[in-house]
């Protein structure tokens, strides 16, 4: 400790006794942990000679002193933990001890706390009678990474994928897409979801409770007059506010009672939040109620969070918890809607939603072994309702969890109509006919997930009967512009369409080109309607088996849906129009269109699409030249375009790849995609890369031998064959 002192005075009494003192002005500080520091108190407090005056306390006062703390050591941004109280009053007698503080603020790691004009009493027995404050801020920052999305491979500078033949022949095998594979993680073997420990909770609450109870004199009056919670994502955005709001604390024969409100401004309809913390053995309840409150009179400033429009938009809640008293069971009921919810965040839609009508109901149980019960779970948007229920018993050597869901039937215009056209802003203009409902039901065990259960049933009578220009279909018969991006990441527009001189005609692609896409992309596509079952399965197996997301069910269809009409850009909004368009896509455009269009637009290098530039990039060819290996070399690269191109520096695809493509071939022709004698011819085909100049020898176009799009039993499901 060090302390400068502007002015003491000390009292002398009889023999020379200290009576009083006063201490006036100066700065003392602090270092080291509070457990150090509370060592040294205790040491010093054990060590100092007995009071000579009967135990009678001296009188001392102190004012305009600034206190400050740091813990220690101290890095080079500061302390991690720290408190600075400013003009701070201090008086003790024989009566008590009453201190009062100017302002203060704190920092504990990211929580960081702010305090003016506070005020506290604490009797002679050292028991607090009154601690009051005028204002108080409670803050958390986020960390400021916590967003951030890790680089990708540079677009100017592809490299070669690591150890590629294991990659895409596991892809082949499964019929799954070519992906890279999944890097080893140490959450693999992490908890699912994330639970709170019910023990733990219902100790900690116990402990503040006798903390409270030792220190807190019955009736004593403790409160804040406005208090204030903050939570930062960062310096770059604005602070998710809630407050200010009276907190006052007291102390009952059996429990704390801690309650917080809205406003008095808003008394008509406040949102009160109320803290039982029992000194026996009984519940820990919390309660939220009150509503409808606008989020200005809540305290939420306007971007907060997201947050916009925030005096238009109210919510209205009911929430009830209760932690058992010996930690065994919580239960939760709840329920909120909110009305005229406005948010603009980068991860929900690239424009502010606005609009968001919206009801959440929740009821069930956790218990301390790490069961998970919901009774009752229900979300409503307008007219688009879903209910459901589900168990979830996550143990530390196996989580298994089922659940149900249904979607009452509504009128597909009404359900287009509930969603705010921010969040479907390529469907404005669009009108809608016929039904749609759902319903279904899961089931898995982690001890044996390859059995997991997937069943639903999905009545979609959706057809859009009203599109805007850009979704027509007469608009894709013709040359029609369409957004491409460029290595460095940004965006130009490129003509194609039938009749444009980049535009290639089905009929005039190498057969083998479907062949490929087909084999590493999406094998069911003759046969879906857009989505693969059986592949959703699969991909919901793969990402509980590694505890996180490391593959996804996309379609031949779903690609072209985003390819075409959506930009990149990973928003819960082009999630929704996906599905939609999707949708829209199989029921306007034949599976020949589809291809024709997917095999002109999608990407398969840096500033390269369509099989057209293609063929052209990679081999100096046109597209009805190529042959078996160059057709699933350019499939190949279709996961990964940017960084798969780096092979083109070569003079042709390295060993590795080329051992990839034979087993390709080799999928294919066990599913009745090529013959003996196209395997054969195949597997002795090099792939031989064009750098410009002096074009290969001119070959005769490969001739077609017959769509293989025209029914399920031409190219079977290789879902169906899974193990």
């Amino acid at each position: 400790m060090r302390a400068h002192l502007d002015e003491v005075r000390v009292g002398i009494g009889a023999f020379f006794q200290p009576q009083s003192v006063e201490v006036r002005g100066g700065q003392v500080l602090f270092a080291g942990s509070p457990e150090s520091i509370q060592e040294d108190w205790d040491r010093w407090r054990g060590e100092r000679p007995k009071e000579g005056d009967g135990g009678q306390r001296r009188r001392i006062e102190a004012s305009g002193v600034s206190v400050r703390w740091e813990d220690s050591p101290v890095s080079a941004a500061g302390p991690n933990r720290m408190a600075d109280l400013k003009n701070v009053s201090l008086s003790r007698d024989p009566g008590g001890t009453r201190a009062v503080v100017q302002s203060g603020h704190a920092r504990f790691g990211r929580a960081e706390v702010d305090v003016s004009e506070a005020a506290a009493a604490l009797n002679e027995q050292g028991v607090l009678v009154r601690a009051r404050a005028r204002a108080l801020t409670i803050g958390w920052t986020e960390s400021p990474d916590a967003d951030r999305v890790a680089p990708g491979p540079s677009a100017t500078e592809p490299t070669l994928p690591p150890s590629p033949p294991a990659v895409i022949a596991r892809a082949a095998r499964s019929g799954r897409r070519a992906r890279p594979p999944p890097t080893p993680s140490a959450d693999a073997g992490a908890p699912l979801v994330t639970l709170p420990d019910l023990h733990s909770l219902r100790a900690r609450a116990a402990a503040a409770a006798r903390v409270l109870a030792g220190r807190v004199g019955l009736g004593a009056d403790i409160g804040v007059d406005a208090l204030t919670w903050r939570l930062a994502q960062g310096p770059q955005r604005v602070a998710l506010t809630f407050g200010p709001g009276p907190l006052s604390i007291a102390d009952t024969p059996t429990r704390i009672e801690i309650s917080y409100a809205t406003h008095n401004a808003v008394a008509s309809t406040p949102l009160a939040i109320r803290i039982a913390l029992p000194t026996e053995r009984s519940d820990v309840v919390l309660t939220v109620e009150g509503g409808p409150v606008s989020l200005s009179l809540l305290g939420v400033q306007e971007g907060g969070g997201g947050l916009v429009d925030v005096e238009r938009s109210s919510v209205v809640g009911r929430v009830r918890v209760a932690l058992a008293g010996d930690g065994s069971t919580m239960t939760f009921d709840a329920s909120a809607s909110t009305r005229g919810l406005s948010i603009n965040h980068p991860k929900l839609a690239l424009e502010t939603v606005r609009g968001l009508d919206v009801t959440l109901r929740a009821r069930g149980v956790l218990t301390a072994e790490g069961e998970v019960r919901l009774d009752d779970l229900a979300a409503t948007l307008g007219a688009l309702q879903i209910t459901g229920s589900g168990t979830l018993d996550q143990k530390p050597d196996h989580v298994s969890a089922a659940g149900r869901f249904e979607v009452p039937t509504a009128t597909c215009q009404a359900v287009l109509d509930s969603v705010p056209s921010g969040l479907l802003p390529a469907l404005r203009g669009t009108k809608m006919s016929g039904t749609f409902g759902a319903r279904g039901q899961f089931a898995f065990d982690s001890r044996s997930l390859d059995d997991l259960e997937l069943k639903y049933d999905i009545q979609d009578h959706c057809r859009l009967s009203v599109v805007p220009p850009d979704l027509d279909h007469d608009r894709f018969i013709q040359p029609f512009s369409h957004r491409i991006y460029l290595p460095d990441g940004s965006t130009t527009e490129e003509t194609t369409g039938p009749g444009s001189p980049e535009w290639t005609p089905l009929e005039r692609i190498s057969p083998y080109m479907q062949t490929a896409v087909l084999t590493t992309e999406d094998g069911a596509f003759p046969k879906h309607r857009g989505f693969n079952h059986a592949a959703i399965r699969a991909s919901i197996i793969a990402n509980l088996k590694a505890r996180r997301f490391v593959r996804g069910a996309s379609t031949i269809t779903m690609q072209l849906a985003k390819n075409l009409f959506l930009s990149r850009d990973k928003t819960v909004s082009r999630k929704l129009e996906e599905v939609v368009l999707t949708d829209y896509l199989e029921q306007t455009f034949s599976k020949e269109e589809i291809l024709e269009l997917y095999l002109n637009v999608i990407e398969f290098g840096p500033a390269v699409y369509g099989i057209a530039s293609a063929a052209e990039y990679y081999f100096g060819r046109a597209p009805s030249e190529l042959n078996l290996a160059e057709c699933l070399f350019l499939s190949s690269l279709l996961p990964a375009p940017l960084r798969y191109a780096g092979m083109r520096q070569g003079d042709q695809a390295p060993e590795g790849w080329m051992r990839v493509l034979h087993m390709l071939m080799e999928v294919a022709h066990k599913r009745g995609q090529l013959t003996d004698a196209e395997l054969s011819e195949g597997e002795n085909e090099p792939v031989v890369f064009w750098h410009g100049g002096p074009r290969p020898e001119p070959r005769v176009a490969v001739r077609p031998r017959g769509s293989m799009l025209g029914g399920a039993a031409e190219v079977p499901d290789p879902f169906e064959t899974e193990p």
